[in-house]
């Protein structure tokens, strides 16, 4: 259960509410692509390296590079996929 609003998903899973109140979190620990979002921050749960990550706007990239935990990357992001690591993502 979420500590700051007492619901579980309907995939029974942990919700936690968005600090910004802007919305849900995600969170991914295997390297199953995420397409289709609007993903607003991520936070690197766990060092964490991406094998693909699509932010607007950006040039550059990210993948193949270790993102130490605690770090949050500011979007907005459409898509990601995971090599390693574990992560939070907020929409």
């Amino acid at each position: 259960m979420d500590r700051i609003h007492g619901r579980v998903d309907e995939n029974g899973g942990d919700r936690v509410a968005d600090v910004n109140g802007s919305g849900p979190v995600r969170y991914t620990t295997n390297t199953t692509p995420v397409t289709g979002v609007n993903v607003k921050q991520i936070q690197c749960i766990t060092d964490t390296v991406f094998s693909s990550l699509t932010r607007t706007w950006a040039t550059g990239s990210l993948t193949g590079v270790t993102i130490p935990a605690g770090i949050v990357l500011f979007g907005p992001f459409t898509a990601y996929t995971l090599t390693s690591g574990a992560v939070a993502a907020y929409d």
